[in-house]
């Protein structure tokens, strides 16, 4: 059984859509999507935002699941100078600052339909808004992307020797400079109204930054992080959906 973890599901919904939902359940405040693609059955956990909560749904994929092999997916900002929007990453290590260690990460086999970069994975413990921060990181980790999940699911997949990919989707260049989404949006990836009026008033040079990356950077980023997926999954694309 493969389970997929997403922080939210919005986020390969170009690929969800493309299965057959059989079942959906709730555990420990996260989502579950029990889906079926063709001839094979594969859950989806959309895990909110963050380390724990990627533990925690990477620790019920194993436990409860039975999963045999792990996915943590989703969208990362650009650590690398070279990558663009809508690049598909798949990582080869994830580090973590804190504890000054990496763990490795599964391979996914080169074919001519993927087409992904290769390098490593920084999770974070905060959403990575500023060139300079990206720059910083880079420089600490030589990472080419930063999320905020993957360490959280690496930690438990190693634990129980239970294979785990990686693959994110750049959403933000390194040079982007963006509004604070950790303090605009909550852990379940919802945007908080009161909080973004407020900050958006405070700084209205942002909101367009905002707009560009929401209805442009991140569409195009999960859109080819959808089409990724569908093609190392065999998964015909039904062209009525």
């Amino acid at each position: 059984m493969i389970t997929i973890i997403v922080s939210s599901f919005g986020e390969i919904s170009n690929f969800i859509k493309h299965g057959k939902l059989l079942k959906q359940h709730c555990a420990n405040n996260q989502d579950i999507k029990s889906i079926e693609f063709g001839s094979q059955n594969v859950y989806i956990i959309q895990s909110g935002v963050g380390i724990k909560n990627a533990r925690i749904a990477a620790s019920y994929a194993i436990n409860n699941l039975k999963s045999e092999k792990v996915y943590i997916t989703g969208v990362a900002g650009a650590l690398d100078s070279d990558l663009k929007i809508g690049d598909v990453v798949v990582g080869d290590r994830v580090f973590s600052l804190q504890k000054d260690r990496s763990i490795k990460l599964e391979i996914i086999n080169d074919t001519e339909s993927c087409r992904f970069k290769t390098g490593g994975i920084l999770t974070h413990n905060r959403f990575v808004n500023t060139s300079l921060d990206k720059h910083e990181l880079h420089l600490k980790s030589q990472a080419v992307v930063v999320d905020m999940e993957t360490w959280g699911a690496a930690e438990v997949c190693e634990k129980l020797n239970i294979p785990l990919y990686a693959v994110r989707s750049v959403s933000d260049l390194l040079t982007d400079n963006l509004p604070d989404l950790g303090y605009i949006y909550n852990t379940s990836g919802r945007l908080n109204k009161t909080k973004s009026a407020i900050y958006f008033s405070k700084s209205p040079y942002l909101l367009y930054k905002y707009i560009e990356f929401r209805f442009y950077k991140l569409k195009k980023s999960t859109d080819t992080l959808s089409i990724f997926l569908l093609e190392h999954f065999g998964i015909k694309i039904n062209e009525n959906t």
